[in-house]
């Protein structure tokens, strides 16, 4: 009931901002919409407080999700950057097998730097 009453007082604002805009902060209260139930249960004098608990709730969902994405694409780039050709050719060939091993470009214990197709760095 909350979830509503708050959503129609937001009515104006959406209006005013420009369309692409309003397409997100529908799925910002959406986010809300999803998380009222269990916002409800806080014991507060602010009836709008819950409302608002919800909304941060799941943007923080998001966010933790893209943080963890970004952690892993910045994985899989250090080892696409580290095994390219250009950087193995600084380290020493008794280093690069530890590289490869510690690394472990998923290919299992027999694998050696010849199996890896290495990209290039980025200029």
């Amino acid at each position: 009931m909350i979830v509503m009453a708050e959503t129609e007082k937001l009515k104006k604002f959406k209006e005013f901002l420009p369309v692409a805009e309003q397409i997100a902060f529908d799925d910002m209260l959406l986010e809300a919409r999803l998380y009222a139930p269990y916002a409800g249960c806080m014991a507060s004098p602010v009836k709008e407080l819950p409302f608002l608990i919800s909304m941060l709730f799941g943007q923080h969902k998001r966010i933790l999700d893209l943080e963890k994405k970004i952690v892993s694409l910045e994985t899989v780039l250090k080892k696409k950057r580290i095994g390219s050709p250009e950087v193995l050719a600084r380290i020493p060939l008794e280093q690069q097998e530890t590289l490869a091993r510690d690394l472990d470009f998923g290919q299992g214990e027999n694998w050696t730097l010849e199996d890896h197709d290495f990209a290039p760095l980025p200029k």
